[in-house]
């Protein structure tokens, strides 16, 4: 899309050594960061209290799915880069949370 000018060019550039366009790459993968953050962030939403909530909860609910609905439409190459990335998240927070408690333990 870049090439076409659908897009700003700088994102048409292709590596020189890998041949893939890095930077729509790095690009995308903030968007998906992004969309994963405000999905979680109207779920999170989502449960929140009757008497601490500020908007309806059907806006929530619509947000969310606006999230995954636009997750849908990208390659699905990205989004499974998107998420192995997101896992190793979790298996590092778990990681370090883990030794956390170990450390406590042994002081």
């Amino acid at each position: 899309m870049a090439r076409r000018r659908d897009l700003p060019a700088g994102l048409a550039v292709v590596h020189p050594r890998h041949r893939v366009p890095h930077r729509a790459e790095i690009a995308l993968a903030v968007v998906v960061c992004l969309l994963v953050y405000y999905a979680i962030a109207n779920a999170s939403a989502f449960t929140q209290p009757a008497r601490d909530r500020r908007w309806p909860r059907a806006l929530n609910v619509l947000g969310l799915a606006g999230c995954l609905t636009l997750v849908a439409t990208l390659p699905w190459r990205s989004v499974l880069a998107g998420a192995g990335v997101f896992a190793g998240g979790l298996v590092g927070r778990k990681i370090v949370l883990a030794r956390r408690a170990t450390a406590s333990e042994a002081a």
